[in-house]
């Protein structure tokens, strides 16, 4: 077993070698830092290629109450509307998000709107793996920057590559888990509060220091003023919406550092993004199933639509529903996220929601070892 993990090893950085001299993507495979969790300090994530795409332009457009409805994109074949225009054979197959597509094409050309991208899922997605090469590719073709949403805590902070986080002082947690929360969760699971705390956060995500980062409180409401020390200065805020977002900072600075001494402010965490273009945030819950969904206040899910605050949520659940390997009938948990999915969808008629399947898990059958049996 030994030979086999040394063999295995060196025969691994010998492909790295090889894959450097042809391309960063050789063989489609993503380079990960295996050591970075014996690191103080992340390792900076690797530039993504560009992800390319098809040369367009736009021809015509239909307007109503000064918003386009409908973009029309020239091709080398057809003209045809905006949102089919996604992958080869688009003429036959119309995208699923329609708005979505859309509002990426406007950003495309020119507009100085912004996307934002929830994804929410368990431990697979944890650290902002998956996430963070998503974010890039997606910056890299339509523009924008920043690592965007970073909760207060995180059992994954010390591994995460895109931001480093420091957390200090007293700061308490109600979440998924808890038996009784004090205000509604935010998509992340979580709310915090803090008679003393302070978080430090760095972007390690932008390589231009001339780029402007947009640096944002996101908390729930609290009544009177509420005294933040932001950079080593005293900001004084009126909390009252049951959303708010309470810009801390807009510069080239890539760190934001913020005191809150307040325990009746929840507060959910800080927004790091762009003034325009794609945001990617990470909404990582380690061992959830999707079912915590159900603890979502709907009001205040509601007011997240209201303020258009997210054009797309992905969830990816299941793996920690495939703990038995001799499970292959899972419909009870189809019962149960049937529930919740059109409960999200009625809060929030203005977002659009994409379903993942689950990763992969497998077990060992008869000494062998394959993919679980409720997944076959």
């Amino acid at each position: 077993m030994v030979s086999f993990v040394v063999g295995f090893t060196i025969s691994l950085y010998a492909y790295s070698g090889f894959a450097l001299l042809k391309d960063e993507d050789f063989l489609h495979l993503k380079r990960v830092n295996l050591l970075s969790s014996l690191f103080t300090t992340p390792a900076k994530v690797l530039e993504a290629p560009d992800a390319g795409g098809i040369e367009t332009r736009v021809v015509s457009s239909d307007t109503q109450m000064g918003e386009p409805r409908q973009a029309y994109i020239k091709s080398d074949d057809s003209t045809v509307p905006a949102h089919k225009f996604m992958c080869p054979g688009y003429e036959a197959e119309p995208s699923a998000f329609p708005a979505l597509m859309t509002r990426l094409h406007e950003i495309k050309k020119g507009s100085k709107k912004k996307v934002r991208i929830a994804w929410m899922g368990d431990s697979m997605i944890e650290g902002d793996l998956l996430t963070q090469t998503f974010r890039q590719r997606l910056q890299n073709m339509f523009g924008g920057m920043g690592v965007g949403f970073v909760p207060v805590m995180s059992v994954s902070a010390a591994n995460r590559q895109t931001v480093r986080a420091k957390t200090s002082g007293n700061w308490e947690d109600e979440s998924f888990k808890s038996k009784k929360v004090t205000a509604p969760l935010f998509l992340s699971g979580h709310t915090f509060y803090s008679k003393s705390g302070s978080l430090v956060l760095t972007d390690e995500t932008v390589n231009d220091s001339s780029q402007v980062l947009v640096k944002t409180l996101l908390c729930g409401p609290a009544q009177g003023d509420v005294a933040l020390r932001v950079n080593g200065s005293e900001l004084h805020v009126h909390p009252s919406a049951p959303f708010n977002r309470i810009v801390l900072d807009s510069s080239t600075n890539r760190t934001v550092a913020v005191d809150v001494a307040n325990t009746n402010l929840p507060v959910y965490g800080v927004s790091i993004e762009p003034a325009s273009g794609v945001t990617v945030d990470n909404f990582s819950f380690r061992g959830s199933s999707g079912i915590e969904l159900k603890a979502l206040d709907t009001a205040f899910l509601a007011e997240l639509d209201r303020q258009h605050y997210y054009d797309l949520v992905v969830l990816q659940y299941g793996v920690n529903v495939l703990w038995k390997p001799y499970t292959d009938n899972y419909d009870y948990y189809g019962r149960q996220m049937r529930k919740i999915l059109p409960l999200l969808r009625k809060a929030m008629p203005n977002t659009q929601f994409l379903i993942i399947g689950s990763a992969d898990r497998a077990f060992s059958y008869d000494g062998e070892w394959k993919t679980a049996m409720g997944l076959g």
